[in-house]
C-alpha cells in the first residue's frame, strides 16, 4: 500500500466508527474528487452522518445538496438541515433560509 491509500484507509476506518472529523473529510474528498472519484451521493452521506451529530456547517452542507439537488432536490429537507443550522449560528444558512426561502414559499 502506498502512503496515500494508507492515510485513505485511516480516514474511511476512522469515519466509520463515528469520527466527526474524518466524516467532513470523507465527504469533502467525494464532494471535491479529491483523491477519489467525485460521487455526491457519498460525499451527501457522509455530511449527513456529521449533520445528525449535530455539526452545524454539516447541517448547512446537507441543507444545501438538497436546495441545489447534488443528490436529491427536496426543498422540504433542504429547509429542514438549514433551518437547524441557521438555528445555531451558521450565518449562511440564517441568509437562506430569511431570503431565499421566503420567496421560495410565497410563490407557491
Amino acid at each position: 500500500m502506498t502512503r496515500g491509500e494508507v492515510s485513505f484507509a485511516k480516514v474511511v476506518r476512522s469515519a466509520e466508527l463515528g469520527s466527526a472529523k474524518y466524516q467532513v473529510v470523507l465527504g469533502y474528498m467525494y464532494e471535491t474528487g479529491r483523491g477519489v472519484p467525485q460521487d455526491y451521493h457519498l460525499a451527501a452521506f457522509w455530511y449527513r452522518q456529521v449533520a445528525e451529530q449535530g455539526n452545524v456547517r454539516a447541517q448547512h452542507l446537507v441543507g444545501l445538496f438538497y436546495d441545489r439537488g447534488g443528490v436529491l432536490l427536496d426543498y422540504v429537507d433542504a429547509h429542514k438541515w438549514l433551518n437547524l443550522a441557521g438555528g445555531r449560528g451558521h450565518p449562511a444558512a440564517t441568509a437562506i433560509t430569511s431570503c431565499e426561502y421566503e420567496r421560495r414559499w410565497r410563490r407557491n
